[in-house]
């Protein structure tokens, strides 16, 4: 039987940024021998998939180097990676997957297909994606895209600059993110259809909960 040991919950980013490193370090131990089906669908999953891990490394990179406000700004854009590998995965047609997986362009510019907001991404994956899935990118839809827009288009939060932004709020913001990594990690799993490797998720996440967010009510 595995025994989960529970550090201390971190006061300082820095403690926290050790402890994301140890979590993405057991993660991708769980992850390293599980295989894409090599379909259309799970081809494109996993190039958000890999798109939103990519931010979460640059996140850590930024808050590392003492550049918050650009990590919040990244911290938006790992959230719509992740919801739209969660929509390809679940409630993507067939046809918004091949149009996804082809290179478009017109006169040698490439062409963006056309996309569906995250609300409706959202709306689609109801009832097909885990209930708890939906929840929790609703809820940080709900409670976080508004004050990160802000950082995204330099509106107050940013013109107000990284001093102004207390500790305990960038440990907040990277434990966010690292919760993001954490479902994509999940998808993975699922997407494999081994049933133990998405256990053996699960176990890797309550050993770190420290560095994850708190979870609500409910979940």
């Amino acid at each position: 039987m595995d025994v989960i040991y529970h550090r201390p919950m971190p006061n300082t980013l820095a403690e926290t940024l050790v402890l994301t490193e140890a979590f993405e370090q057991d993660m991708q131990a769980v992850l390293a021998d599980n295989r894409s089906d090599g379909t259309p669908r799970a081809m494109v999953t996993g190039l958000c998939m890999a798109l939103s891990l990519d931010h979460w490394r640059a996140i850590r990179t930024l808050f590392t180097h003492g550049q918050p406000i650009s990590a919040f700004v990244l911290l938006r854009c790992q959230y719509e990676a992740t919801v739209r590998a969660f929509w390809f995965h679940f409630a993507a047609s067939d046809e918004k997957v091949e149009r996804y997986s082809t290179i478009q362009a017109e006169d040698g510019v490439l062409k963006e297909p056309s996309a569906k907001t995250i609300a409706q991404m959202i709306s689609a994956m109801a009832g097909r994606a885990p209930a708890q899935v939906c929840r929790q990118l609703q809820e940080f839809n709900d409670s976080s895209l508004k004050p990160l827009n802000s950082y995204v288009h330099g509106g107050h939060y940013a013109a107000l600059g990284e001093r102004a932004i207390p500790e305990s709020h960038r440990i907040m913001v990277l434990r966010q993110a690292n919760g993001l990594a954490g479902m994509m990690a999940m998808l993975s799993g699922v997407g494999s259809g081994d049933v133990a490797l998405t256990q053996r998720v699960v176990l890797v996440q309550l050993a770190h909960l420290p560095c994850l967010p708190e979870m609500s009510k409910g979940n």
